[in-house]
């Protein structure tokens, strides 16, 4: 279970999601990219929440600064939620058609799977 503290930084990069300002909203989308590693359950949530909104710069923002991440730390755990997540959401698999390869470990990988979404 997250920490308090942690759990008040997801509130809070939640609400600064809806901001009217752009920056505001990549903002978000790189701090909860920090912790994407450290705290990949409540990233998910985030990330399905608003990688699923109609808002192309919140998916643009979620796909480059927080779904790479967590597919590069937690590959194995969360591609075939993402793979659901895609095919039950447009909004969502155009998202994820934004993220890169995460380098020789994943590609091969990556690119069978990714393709096999489209």
């Amino acid at each position: 279970m997250p920490s308090v503290r942690l759990q008040n930084m997801l509130v809070k990069i939640d609400r600064e999601f809806a901001s009217r300002t752009e920056r505001t909203r990549w903002q978000a989308a790189i701090a909860l990219g920090e912790i994407a590693e450290s705290d990949p359950e409540g990233v998910w949530t985030l990330v399905v929440s608003h990688g699923s909104r109609r808002h192309g710069d919140v998916r643009m923002a979620i796909a480059t600064c927080v779904l790479e991440h967590l597919l590069e730390y937690h590959f194995d755990a969360f591609f075939p939620r993402v793979a659901v997540a895609a095919k039950r959401s447009r909004w969502f698999s155009d998202t994820f058609s934004y993220c890169s390869h995460f380098g020789d470990k994943f590609a091969g990988i990556f690119s069978l799977e990714y393709a096999s979404l489209f």
